[in-house]
């Protein structure tokens, strides 16, 4: 009975992945990039769902288990499960496109790379693979590393107790650990200091120590 969903863009291919398996038309999609002004004889306006305090630092922290919950409805069937994924992976962040996300980074992110193959993990960029096959990567999971960025949303896709080591700069909040408790997760972190002129909250190169990432890979 909907005639046309507006949206803020359409130009992420998951946006268009998500859409379909949500059954949505493409022909009922519109961009606000493209339509800058519309009128009609009813509309129907979703608020945000926990931007209350009218700081993301803060909201993003409060995320409602319900979103969780509906993510993974509408996105988790039966025949999920496949061998083709790996168990343990890390999360290299090198497609990052956000002009904030290019001022995080990881130092010495060669020597990450390389303990994490030396234990097993494999290496891999999200934009490699569609929307489902992350449902599918993250629903299969038994081990994640990676250093904090969006990501980590796919989350709400892990079964209960699925390990997650995030990596950041001391500065950033606690919204991927709190993500990753509401959803049952084994949480851990590693956090240190910037070492960036851009450090400010989240933003800034850190390095890791590497005995630290060791310990915390082998006994987790």
């Amino acid at each position: 009975s909907i005639d046309y969903f507006l949206f803020p863009s359409l130009d992420e291919k998951f946006q268009h992945e998500t859409l379909d398996q949500l059954k949505i038309p493409r022909e009922k999609r519109l961009s606000s990039k493209n339509i800058r002004h519309l009128s009609a004889e009813e509309i129907i306006v979703s608020d945000h769902p926990y931007n209350l305090l009218n700081d993301p630092s803060q909201d993003a922290n409060n995320i409602p288990n319900w979103i969780s919950n509906w993510l993974k409805k509408s996105f988790i069937n039966q025949n999920i499960y496949s061998n083709k994924y790996p168990k343990k992976f890390y999360i290299d962040r090198s497609d990052a496109k956000s002009n904030h996300s290019k001022l995080r980074n990881i130092i010495n992110e060669n020597e990450v790379k390389n303990l994490m193959k030396e234990n097993n993990f494999e290496i891999l960029t999200m934009s490699n693979f569609s929307f489902s096959e992350q449902v599918r990567l993250f629903n299969n999971a038994e081990f994640i590393v990676g250093l904090h960025g969006g990501a980590f949303v796919n989350l709400a896709f892990c079964k209960p107790d699925t390990k997650v080591l995030e990596l950041k700069a001391n500065g950033t909040g606690k919204q991927i650990e709190y993500f990753a408790k509401n959803n049952s997760l084994n949480y851990d972190l590693i956090a240190s200091e910037s070492s960036s002129a851009y450090a400010r909250n989240q933003l800034g190169d850190i390095s890791i120590e590497i005995e630290s990432l060791n310990e915390k890979i082998k006994t987790q």
